[in-house]
Parts: structure tokens; C-alpha cells; sequence
């Protein structure tokens, strides 16, 4: 992959995530002034719950195909092979996800209570479990799903600012969201099978068989990843009142437009990386730290301006509704952080050297640490300690993952650009506290906010201006 093609695929991840989370952020307020926070904590927890059943079709297939796919994307029976294989192997878990969902709803009478916000949450299941993400990043097209994903979230936008008008319209959120969906993953596939040509093609039942055994620690993984990131919602709608968990899931919301777009970083050098490690370890690791330098080049403004500008960002995108949403905001920005780290050391260094048993045992330690975390914290302390217990729960998950790089003689990755990167965490952190001790207007130290922070990239020489490379 060239330096074009990686900037380019970073370029359209960089606009699918802004496109995924910001419209529902524009449309987020008029939502809630329309239904109100306690129908908004109502329609987040069913789609919590119906997400977790779509990590089933998934299969692990967004970390397993697209390093399958960059190493046998010239071949054409192959590729066709391995395609119809994974959608096989969808479809039937597909059919177990679906049945199960129907169950659940079925046997908790708080969900009968609700069941038409659970029952077109379903669509969801279906459309983000096919949503062919990962044979785009394998072929290194993600144009493809930056388009796809702009039409199913304008469409979403546009049917919910024109049929969403009174509080009871509420439970036909989760039906347009899953409806536009379901359409742009259809329009997806008919570019997979028209555009780049791939038919269908008797994939073997050796072939899938093998496909499964792979994909499961992946699959394993990536539930547990899932789950850290939206147990506390689940866990908060049987214990807290549905305005505590609409304050909750939009100061979580939140945080993963940002967790979006740092996450891109990751999602782009995995095939990268993946192909070079086949080719040469050495060069392999050279890309690792450079991975690893760009990912803090974000991780590390986002956590020091959403710490710092929490009540800010609360009242321009969330509005007067939600005063209880400032204080998991501020808590959960060390995300970008911690999480940002995890994800980078995970799916940058572990997945394409092979070890894949170490990066799923740190992910499901951390998701039980969560999980027991939010059932102690949360009934004291609501929002709050929710907050409290996701970012705990992913600082152990970094910890072990930093022991494991470590143990595979990898520790220089962590030293990539170290003092420069320190002193650009320092320099920010510093502007912030002084910001705040003059009492200066948000929008003036915003704005000097990020002034400094390209300011210090380009004087710290992270970034060779010359010719824009990445300090290592």
C-alpha cells in the first residue's frame, strides 16, 4: 500500500465515522426535545440490547476478513470463495441471533412492556451484521463505505425530522434507524457483486470450517470489546431511572464520535501492517510505530479538550435537557486515552503478528472487571459511576495489553516519539488548567486550544512538514 492509498483509506474512514456519529448528534437534541430524555433512555436501551445480538452475524469477520482478503484480493476464485463463505456462515448465525432476540423479549416482561421499540430495533441485527465493512478495508476501498454510510445516515436524518413529532412517535426511532440501515447495506453488496465483480461461488464446507475456527477467538474478542463498551447501559436499564440512563448514553454517545474517528487509525494500518509483517518483520514494526504515533496524535488533544471543555460540548450539542450528562463526559474523555491505546497496541501490533489469544484475554478480564464495577457503582452513584467503571474496566484491559507487546520484545514501540509526545500532552494540559485559572471564553480558549495543539505538532516535529511524515 502506498503512502496515498493509506492516506487516502484514512481520509474516507475519517469522513464514514464523522458521518456515522455526527448526524445522529444533529438530530440528537431536536430527539429529545421531541420525545424527551426518559423515551431517549427507553430507545438507547433497546438498541444496546440489539446490538450485542448483531455482534453474533458479525462472527468476528471485521478483524478476521480484511487481513484474509488484502492477501488474496488478486485472485478472483479466491476472493469469490472466501466471500460467499463468510456470508454463509452470517446467514446461519444470523437465524440463531434473530431467534434468541425474539426469545429474550419474549421472557423479560420490561421489554414486553416495550415491545415495539425491541421489535424494530431487530432490523439492526440484521443490517450490521452484513454491512460488508470488511471486504472494503481488505481491498482497500473504504470510498465505498464512506458513501454507503452517508446515504443510510442522511436517510435516517431525513425521515426523523419529518415523521418524529410528538412523544409517542418515539418507538419509531429504532424502525427508521434500522430501516435506512438495511437499505444502504443492500446497496453496499450490489457494488460488491457489480462493481468489483465478485460471484458467488461454492466456498467448500473445509474452507468454512476454517473460516469459524479463526474467526471465533476473533469473535470472542470483539463480543468482549463490544460489551465493555455498552454493558453499562444494559446493566443501567434495570437499575437506574430511564432519565439517568438518557444522561448516561448521550454523554456516552458522545465520547465514541470521537472513539470513531480515533479508532480509523487502527482500521487503516491493520491490512497495512498485516501484509508488511508477512513480508518482513522489520519493516512490519516500522509501521507499527508509526501507527502508534498517529493514534496518540489524536488520542491524547481529544482527551485534554474533552476533560477540559466537558460543559461546552454538553450545552451546544446536548442543549439545557442534559445537566446530568457534563460529569461522565468529562470522566469518560480519558477514553480517548486508555481505550485509543488498547485498540492501537491490539489491532496494530497483536492481530498482525498472529497473537490473537493475547489480545482476547486482556479484553475479556477488563469486560468482567466492568461488569462488576457497574453493578457496585452505578446504584450509588447513577451516571456518574458508570463513567467510573468503564474507564477503570479498559485501563486494566490496557495494562495487560502493554504487558503482552512488552513480552514479545516489542517495548520500543512504546517508545515511539515518547518525549515528543509527552511534552505535547504536557504543553495541552497546561494551556487547559491556565485557561481555566484566567476564566477565559470558552470559545477564545477553544480556538487557542487548537492553535497550540498544531503549533506544538509541527515545533515537536511529530509531523515533518516537508513531506508530512509521521516521526517514529
Amino acid at each position: 500500500m502506498t503512502k496515498k492509498t493509506l492516506l487516502t483509506n484514512f481520509s474516507a474512514l475519517t469522513a464514514l465515522q464523522v458521518v456515522h456519529y455526527l448526524v445522529p448528534l444533529i438530530v440528537l437534541p431536536y430527539l429529545v426535545r421531541v420525545i424527551g430524555p426518559e423515551k431517549f433512555g427507553i430507545v438507547s436501551f433497546a438498541q444496546a440490547i440489539a446490538y450485542y445480538f448483531a455482534l453474533i452475524p458479525d462472527m468476528g469477520t471485521g478483524l478476521y476478513a480484511p487481513r484474509e482478503i488484502a492477501l488474496i484480493k488478486s485472485d478472483r476464485d479466491s476472493l469469490a470463495r472466501f466471500v460467499t463463505g463468510i456470508l454463509s456462515i452470517k446467514c446461519i448465525a444470523l437465524l440463531l441471533s434473530l431467534a434468541a432476540y425474539a426469545l429474550l423479549i419474549h421472557a423479560v416482561p420490561q421489554f414486553r412492556a416495550e415491545i415495539w421499540v425491541f421489535v424494530f430495533s431487530a432490523g439492526f441485527i440484521v443490517g450490521e451484521g452484513f454491512i460488508p465493512v470488511w471486504f472494503f478495508q481488505g481491498i482497500e476501498k473504504m470510498v465505498n463505505i464512506t458513501i454507503g454510510v452517508f446515504i443510510i445516515r442522511v436517510l435516517a436524518l431525513a425521515l426523523i425530522l419529518t415523521f418524529i413529532r410528538s412523544p409517542g412517535d418515539y418507538i419509531y426511532v429504532p424502525l427508521i434507524n434500522s430501516g435506512a440501515l438495511i437499505f444502504g447495506t443492500l446497496l453496499l453488496w450490489l457494488l460488491v457483486f457489480f462493481r468489483e465483480g465478485v460471484q458467488l461461488m461454492g466456498a467448500g464446507a473445509g474452507a468454512m470450517k476454517k473460516m469459524v475456527r479463526e474467526s471465533i477467538p476473533l469473535f470472542v474478542s470483539n463480543t468482549a470489546s463490544n460489551l465493555n463498551a455498552g454493558i453499562n447501559i444494559i446493566v443501567m436499564g434495570f437499575l437506574a431511572s430511564d432519565l439517568v440512563l438518557g444522561y448516561y448514553a448521550a454523554a456516552e454517545r458522545l465520547v465514541k464520535v470521537g472513539m470513531g474517528l480515533l479508532t480509523q487509525v487502527s482500521t487503516v494500518f491493520y491490512p497495512h501492517i498485516s501484509r508488511l509483517v508477512n513480508d518482513s518483520r522489520e519493516t512490519g514494526v516500522a509501521a507499527m510505530k508509526k501507527g502508534f504515533v498517529a493514534g496518540m496524535l489524536l488520542s491524547i488533544p481529544a482527551t485534554v479538550f474533552v476533560v477540559s471543555y466537558a460543559e461546552v460540548i454538553a450545552a451546544v450539542v446536548l442543549g439545557t435537557a442534559f445537566p446530568g450528562s457534563v460529569a461522565p463526559l468529562r470522566i469518560l474523555g480519558a477514553l480517548f486515552l486508555v481505550t485509543g491505546l488498547a485498540t492501537i497496541l491490539g489491532v496494530q501490533v497483536l492481530l498482525p503478528l498472529g497473537k490473537r489469544q493475547r489480545y482476547m484475554r486482556p479484553v475479556i478480564i477488563g469486560f468482567v472487571c466492568q461488569f462488576v464495577l457497574a453493578f457496585l457503582l452505578i446504584p450509588p452513584f447513577g451516571e456518574t459511576g458508570a463513567a467510573l467503571a468503564y474507564v477503570l474496566g479498559q485501563t486494566v484491559v490496557v495494562f495487560l495489553i502493554i504487558r503482552a507487546v512488552r513480552k514479545l520484545s516489542l517495548g520500543g514501540i512504546l517508545r515511539s516519539a515518547e518525549a515528543r509526545l509527552a511534552s505535547l500532552a504536557a504543553g495541552l494540559g497546561a494551556f487547559s488548567l491556565a485557561s481555566r485559572a484566567m476564566a477565559l471564553d470558552s470559545l477564545v480558549s477553544i480556538g487557542a486550544f487548537c492553535l497550540l495543539y498544531v503549533a506544538l505538532v509541527v515545533m515537536l516535529r511529530i509531523i515533518d512538514v516537508r513531506d508530512w511524515s509521521i516521526a517514529a
